[in-house]
């Protein structure tokens, strides 16, 4: 973790400097450190499974729950950073629609989840 920190810092500090003289090569850096954070957040993807895998015992569901919560997340995480890239290159209106567009399909995504605890709730009071 410490590493992912540090590279974080030490890039800041780059693309500062290369800004004003060479912006598009400051805008690459900032992608390429965004990427190599990216990908070592999926190195812990296996960690991951394994406790889903145990949560997922709890429930009898198949795992179809899961998969769309880890789905929610995603497309949460995806759209914070296709946000944060368009906020960073001055397209503050392009940012603002793919905030939009995340949270629509989280809630599209989430239907399933939110009419299950309704069904619930109907079967609970009947």
């Amino acid at each position: 973790m410490e590493k992912i920190v540090i590279l974080a810092v030490v890039g800041v500090l780059f693309i500062i400097l290369l800004k004003e003289q060479k912006a598009s090569l400051a805008f690459i850096l900032t992608l390429a450190i965004c990427m190599i954070v990216i990908f070592n957040i999926l190195d812990y993807g296996a960690i991951l499974m394994e406790g889903l895998d145990v949560f997922e015992a709890y429930f009898d569901s198949s795992g179809y729950y899961i998969k769309l919560i880890l789905k929610m997340v995603g497309i949460t995480y995806l759209c914070e950073f296709g946000t944060q890239i368009c906020k960073d290159v001055g397209q503050g209106a392009i940012a603002t629609q793919v905030e939009l567009f995340g949270k629509i399909m989280v809630l599209v995504t989430g239907l399933p989840i939110i009419l299950a605890i309704i069904e619930q709730i109907v079967k609970f009071e009947g």
